[in-house]
């Protein structure tokens, strides 16, 4: 669905822009090398249902994410599994961000507020 990789469609626009940032596009958290003490910092940005805009959200913010019905097997329900990562003690060393971009929003505009996030208070 287009609504479900805005964050896909807005990380490709910038990645040109930001040489300094490693974007890394995964279809799940599994695919994140976290175990191996290679990352001290993650950037995640994903399309969210439930919000206006663009919004940035840390670690602690995790509690806000509620569970999703996945609608099939390839669903990915960031929320949820960054619990799971929480609970198994993934972010003690590692500072975690979340751009969150509502499904629902026009991609110019989106990849604009995400350039103004990553370039102002990131």
């Amino acid at each position: 669905m287009k609504e479900d990789n805005i964050a896909v469609r807005v990380a490709m626009k910038l990645v040109d822009e930001f040489p300094k940032i490693k974007f890394e596009f995964v279809e799940g958290l599994d695919e994140i090398p976290v175990e191996e003490k290679q990352l001290d910092e993650l950037l995640l940005m994903d399309a969210v249902k439930g919000i206006v805009g663009v919004k940035i959200f840390m670690a602690k913010d995790l509690g806000i994410f509620t569970k999703s019905s996945r609608v099939s097997t390839h669903d990915v329900d960031l929320g949820m599994d960054l619990l799971l990562w929480r609970k198994l003690g993934k972010f003690k060393e590692l500072r975690l961000r979340i751009i969150a971009i509502a499904n629902e929003m026009e991609e110019e505009f989106a990849a604009g507020r995400v350039r103004e996030i990553i370039a102002n208070e990131l």
